[in-house]
């Protein structure tokens, strides 16, 4: 997956040229069109959809090549029964119906990448989302609340005497996530001089969460 992450037209095969390239100057906004796409993503979101792409290219450039057709980002979309018939694929091989929409989107992604439309509406995707939502669907696992009493019961375990650094730090953290709503995404983001001391408890400076990826920092008050 790793070579997909470097830049987004990496997203391509090499020596593959990208639609309407034109001159160099509109290539070169090209790409930095498909940056400011690539920053509207997640960094988790993105290297789902990285690996969702490799398997889905590696799929679809197979048949392009055994009915002598060019294996490009171009002809996919210009056959997206193409790309309904790899979702079928995915759907006989057991794949989940999370992995199969994942595919969906991460192939719509490169293809707005490359300038090209969308295939959720085409009716043969349709068909095999929605017969994966109705046929695949797992029942949901009961999810089990973490109380205050047991977060204050597990921090105070891990602060006993004899416990090690590191067991303390995860403890401290745990306590952050639980006290703001932290995911783990946004608490990998705090550093040390994110957290003030403040008159009657802390300070925390939450400058990147998933759902606030391009606003200013999010403060917010954690009493002691």
């Amino acid at each position: 997956v790793q070579e997909f992450l470097p830049h987004a037209l990496a997203w391509s095969r090499p020596g593959e040229r990208v639609a309407h390239a034109g001159t160099r100057e509109r290539l070169r906004l090209q790409r930095r069109l498909a940056a400011l796409q690539r920053q509207m993503l997640a960094p988790s979101t993105w290297v789902k959809y990285a690996y969702a792409w490799v398997r889905a290219r590696t799929w679809l450039y197979e048949q392009l090549r055994e009915a002598g057709e060019p294996q490009t980002i171009q002809a996919i979309s210009n056959d997206p029964r193409l790309v309904a018939l790899f979702l079928v694929h995915l759907y006989d091989t057991k794949q989940s119906e999370a992995a199969i929409c994942t595919a969906i989107a991460a192939i719509n992604f490169c293809l707005r990448l490359h300038g090209f439309g969308s295939i959720s509406d085409i009716a043969d995707v349709i068909t095999v989302r929605r017969a994966a939502a109705l046929l695949l669907k797992k029942a949901p696992r009961p999810k089990v609340p973490l109380l205050a009493d047991e977060m204050r019961t597990l921090m105070a375990a891990a602060c006993e005497k004899g416990r090690s650094l590191e067991q303390r730090v995860a403890a401290a953290a745990a306590g952050l996530m639980f006290d703001l709503c932290l995911r783990y995404s946004d608490m990998a983001r705090i550093r040390v001089k994110d957290v003030y001391v403040v008159k009657g408890g802390l300070m925390v400076a939450v400058a990147w969460r998933k759902n606030r990826q391009h606003c200013r920092p999010l403060w917010l008050p954690l009493n002691r």
